[in-house]
């Protein structure tokens, strides 16, 4: 205490001796001080972001560390080792675009949207005076500058009020498109907001509640996504991609049943949709229904080898393909044809794209699995190999669990 006084005594003869230098280095000081606890405000906030984006992250690293012997308890179909491997991670990725097999049906729908928005406009634009903010809004749009369109609608909306709405659904149209525009750029807020202002002018406007539900269940937000989907659904309900986004966000609520019915009835819809066999063959399988599981992983891989299926890309089909395979290899795992499903999982790595990396990985720690069940330390040694010799990708999985079964089995690897 005493020490603190003589510091505090001798810093007043200081000020004093010392004028108005001094005083600049106490003002200089505190200004310091407030600006380092601005900084670390904004540090701490970011810091609790990243903390918040990878909490999934952090809770998968911990169940695949402590699930020593995953592939064992896969013969528990109810067990989070079941469903940690069955749902592909979903919940610790959030890819900043839209990602899986579904991706060309989202690219078709987009289109579908683009082709009834350039319609409408093609439709308003003869009655359009000449020369007026509707007109150069409307050309904006059809240029593809729709942050000046959105500034020059709301310079309309500001003049006619908020009673007026003439061109709702030509503000809502150009809210939507801009939403798009932030989405792909990873502005996940703005885009938010850019939707919720297409709905606030036309809340019946069905892209922005698709767009909306999408880039709400990218962010986690089961909840609304379900809340938007069922809207979309409302409006269009033989819409076969709404059904199937709402069944998946079903599948996030634990509501399986509720998916299940979405899924058939996606199918009933449009019987090629061979991402619904997949979803619902996984679904069957998690709860031990292995016929039915076995009956829609086949029936989904029959499909896929259609030439019905002409406007998938070919990695994304091969993707699917290979994933057909292997989870027809974590059935027969579960029934112990162990022969059975090294064949099926070879067969995914058949056709797995090189440039699928996860998916590969998964294969190759799940042959390693089997071939450590089957007393085979070697070859499964081998199969840890040529998974450490992969790239790693966005997932951790099976990440953690390989590097412990490697241990486990004592495997020397080449450099």
């Amino acid at each position: 205490m005493e020490s603190q006084k003589d510091l505090f005594s001798t810093w007043l003869a200081w000020k004093e001796e010392h004028g108005i230098y001094a005083e600049l280095v106490e003002k200089g000081g505190i200004i310091l001080f407030i600006l380092l606890l601005i900084g670390g405000f904004f540090f701490g906030r970011s810091l609790l972001g990243r903390m918040e984006g990878h909490g999934d992250t952090r809770k998968a690293i911990q169940l695949a560390s402590t699930e020593s012997d995953q592939m064992q308890a896969m013969a528990k179909p109810n067990d989070e080792g079941t469903r940690f491997l069955l749902e592909h991670v979903e919940a610790i990725q959030k890819n900043p675009v839209i990602f899986g097999p579904e991706f060309h049906r989202w690219q078709a729908l987009i289109e579908q949207h683009q082709i009834a928005d350039n319609a409408y406009l093609r439709s308003i634009t003869p009655s359009v005076p000449s020369g007026t903010d509707v007109e150069e809004a409307i050309f904006q749009i059809q240029e593809g500058h729709i942050e000046e369109a959105i500034q020059i609608l709301n310079r309309l909306l500001e003049k006619q009020g908020d009673s007026e709405k003439t061109y709702a659904r030509l503000i809502a149209l150009a809210y939507t498109h801009y939403g798009m525009q932030l989405f792909r750029a990873q502005r996940w807020g703005d885009a938010q907001m850019a939707y919720l202002e297409a709905l606030e002018q036309k809340p019946s406007y069905e892209a922005a509640l698709a767009y909306l539900g999408l880039l709400e269940y990218q962010m986690q937000r089961s909840e609304e996504a379900k809340r938007h989907y069922q809207k979309a659904i409302r409006l269009d309900s033989e819409q076969a991609l709404y059904r199937y986004n709402l069944a998946k966000v079903y599948i996030r609520l634990g509501k399986y049943s509720k998916a299940n019915a979405q899924f058939k009835r996606v199918l009933t819809i449009e019987p090629n949709f061979v991402e619904a066999y997949n979803e619902l063959g996984k679904l069957y399988l998690q709860t031990g229904q292995f016929d039915e599981a076995k009956r829609y992983f086949e029936e989904g891989l029959k499909h896929s080898n259609e030439n019905t299926l002409v406007d998938w890309e070919p990695s994304g089909l091969h993707t699917l393909q290979a994933t057909f395979y292997k989870n027809l290899a974590l059935l027969k795992f579960q029934t112990h044809q162990w022969a059975e499903a090294i064949k099926q999982l070879g067969q995914a790595l058949e056709i797995y794209p090189i440039t699928d990396w996860q998916g590969r990985r998964e294969a190759l720690y799940l042959l390693a699995r089997l071939y450590t069940t089957q007393k085979d330390p070697q070859l499964a040694c081998s199969h840890l190999q040529k998974f450490f010799d992969l790239p790693t990708s966005l997932s951790l999985y099976p990440e953690p669990s390989a590097q412990i079964l490697a241990e486990e089995l004592k495997c020397t690897f080449a450099s």
